[in-house]
């Protein structure tokens, strides 16, 4: 008689969290920023929710937000209802551990303990992207027969890091 040999695999390994935006410590952080955390493998979409994602406030109030998970990215992310107070430091944390609610992986593997990590916001009333100009700001003449040729520039100084990220120049 011929015997069959099954060998069956079981994922007894936890999740860990492997990634997180705004960073750790992180200042300056935009008070419409997404609060997000990277997974090390696929979660459970059940698990990931408000119970177990929040955002708190230094008075430890929760701030209502909607939670939600992309599979394809391993990445569960929150949005705050709200924007976020400006210079206030604010607390995310992943729920893990051993009592519900907590994100558990597809496996039922639940994150071994809370993730949690902290950051501040920005001290501005600015939402950026920001800009030197309305968004709707045309010239008002918009062709021009000038052959001659014009040098123009603008000068700013910043009070925080941050990045240009793109130029606009209006030619008639």
């Amino acid at each position: 008689t011929a015997q069959a040999c099954v060998s069956v695999s079981v994922n007894n390994t936890p999740p860990t969290v492997t990634g997180v935006s705004p960073l750790k410590g992180a200042t300056n952080v935009a008070v419409a920023a997404t609060v997000t955390a990277a997974f090390s493998e696929a979660m459970d979409p059940a698990t990931i929710s408000g119970n177990t994602f929040e955002l708190r406030d230094a008075a430890n109030n929760l701030v209502a937000a909607t939670v939600s998970y992309n599979g394809a990215n391993q990445t569960a992310s929150l949005a705050s209802a709200t924007a976020l107070a400006n210079s206030a430091r604010y607390t995310a944390t992943v729920k893990g551990g051993a009592i519900d609610p907590r994100v558990k992986d597809l496996a039922g593997n639940p994150l071994v303990g809370n993730f949690t990590w902290s950051f501040t916001t920005v001290a501005s009333g600015f939402v950026c992207p920001c800009s030197l100009w309305d968004n709707n700001a045309t010239p008002a003449v918009v062709e021009e027969n000038d052959t001659n040729p014009t040098e123009v520039g603008v000068k700013f100084r910043a009070d925080v890091s941050g990045y240009i990220t793109g130029l606009r120049l209006y030619k008639g």
